[in-house]
């Protein structure tokens, strides 16, 4: 009998457990719908939306064009789906949405559906980590040079870069592949360092590397992000940073940064 009891008191105990991380689970989910419809930018809000639901459909009631393009884009990535890739209404949009999903997926395929000869090199290059793909780049030197130093995670190689959002990117992309952020530090502005480290810190699943961020609502969109807590985000004054911490914490959760 007192065996019967105590099987019976760990059964009960199993179900409250079970129950209570259900009830956590749904808190957090109603917690990032939440964090969706209190964005105050609309375009954003409803891409948050999409991206929340994995739903490329909500994308038709953004307004403005080019951000319609990178909602389909950003649903395809978080629902590694390449067929929404064909929703995008400019080229150059598409072919970076295969190359998201090439290197997501891992699907060399994909690279060969990319229109221009120079990023179906980038999408091999990448994907394979081959620079020899790298020096089949024609007429884009700030491309070739980008795409050597990744694959070679060579940050010195970024240094001699001209264009300075290159430039940037490449250090960016750097500190992505290394999962580390002294790349990062070679970053001039404040917020594209702030992000890049921010990025790193996502990768790792570490707010601790967000301590390193000066700017006060820049740390505090980091740890929001990186503990996927959309309440932190309140701790931001600026509206737009605001908005932008909110997607994010919705964009982290449902695993676009990760590859």
């Amino acid at each position: 009998m007192r065996a019967h009891a105590v099987l019976a008191a760990a059964v009960i105990a199993a179900a409250l457990i079970y129950l209570f991380l259900q009830s956590q689970s749904s808190s957090a989910k109603k917690n990032l719908r939440e964090a969706c419809t209190s964005i105050a930018d609309n375009d954003l809000g409803v891409m948050c939306s999409a991206v929340f639901y994995r739903e490329p459909l909500d994308c038709r009631r953004v307004y403005d064009d080019s951000s319609r393009d990178w909602c389909y884009r950003a649903v395809a990535r978080v629902a590694k789906d390449p067929g929404i890739c064909s929703r995008i209404t400019d080229r150059g949009g598409i072919d970076q949405c295969y190359i998201d999903l090439a290197i997501k997926n891992r699907d060399r395929d994909l690279c060969d559906r990319i229109s221009e000869q120079n990023d179906i090199n980038w999408c091999y290059a990448t994907l394979k980590g081959d620079g020899a793909y790298c020096r089949n780049i024609q007429d884009n030197e700030g491309q070739k040079a980008e795409c050597l130093a990744i694959t070679a995670a060579d940050t010195g190689a970024c240094d001699g870069i001209n264009d300075q959002w290159r430039k940037t990117d490449c250090y960016r992309e750097l500190a992505i592949t290394k999962k580390d952020t002294p790349a990062c530090d070679k970053i001039d502005a404040d917020d594209e360092r702030a992000w890049c480290k921010t990025l790193v810190a996502i990768i790792r699943t570490d707010h601790t590397i967000c301590l390193g961020i000066g700017e006060q609502e820049h740390k505090a969109r980091c740890i929001a992000v990186v503990n996927k807590d959309p309440a932190v985000c309140d701790e931001i004054t600026d509206k737009a940073m605001r908005d932008n911490c909110l997607w994010n914490v919705v964009a982290a959760e449902r695993d676009y940064y990760n590859t």
